[in-house]
């Protein structure tokens, strides 16, 4: 339930955790009621790319791999909107030949 705490802590929308990793904890398995608070808070949080746990329950884990996959889809589309290219800011230089 510690585990849960911390991910229910962090649930806020409004704070600014891109990752989080909590893996080898010494209580692995979870249960289904402790993953279900660790997903609701993960699926609040709408700026999270990136998570070291691993969940036990494969529909609980699907939910939040689709979630992780739309946040990093918000932010590409995001920064493709304002206009920032893909390798945006970085000097280009022309390959060299054997000449």
């Amino acid at each position: 339930d510690t585990v849960a705490d911390l991910f229910e802590s962090i649930g806020s929308p409004n704070n600014g955790l891109l990752e989080i990793r909590v893996g080898s904890q010494q209580q692995e398995s979870k249960g289904y009621r402790v993953e279900q608070r660790i997903a609701a808070a993960i699926l609040k949080n709408p700026r999270l790319m990136k998570l070291g746990i691993s969940l036990q329950f494969t529909d609980i884990s699907d939910k939040v791999s689709k979630h992780l996959i739309a946040n990093m889809d918000k932010i590409r589309t995001k920064r493709l909107n304002d206009g920032v290219a893909p390798g945006a800011g970085v000097k280009w230089t022309a390959a060299r030949t054997l000449d």
